[in-house]
């Protein structure tokens, strides 16, 4: 613990690349995490239980360049989850960044 110092928070900045999915002339890209830098501490615990994260739940393929809420839902014949998109994180304020470093592969189904 550091006294009489300010706890300088960084944005918390998110590197992805894509892989784009061709299955019978439907085309959909899929977004995965290249790494992340986390802004606070509250951040980094909830995304690792998969109450945040980047693009689509993790149990789904991450079709959106965004970061996350996830609301779940359950029902008498299973469940599922909606994204709730946030530009900001709700614990510290800072901005997330979400920068793309590569990819565009191309997988033939």
């Amino acid at each position: 613990m550091v006294i009489g110092q300010d706890i300088v928070h960084k944005n918390l900045k998110v590197k992805y690349l894509y892989i784009l999915k061709r299955t019978f002339g439907v085309e959909e890209y899929h977004y995965y995490i290249d790494s992340i830098e986390y802004c606070c501490d509250k951040m980094e615990r909830l995304t690792n239980e998969r109450l945040f994260g980047f693009g689509a739940h993790p149990d789904y393929p991450a079709t959106k360049k965004t970061y996350s809420v996830y609301e779940s839902h359950c029902y008498a014949e299973g469940g599922g989850y909606t994204e709730h998109e946030i530009s900001f994180c709700p614990f510290c304020g800072k901005e997330i960044i979400l920068e793309y470093v590569g990819g565009g592969n191309v997988i033939e189904e």
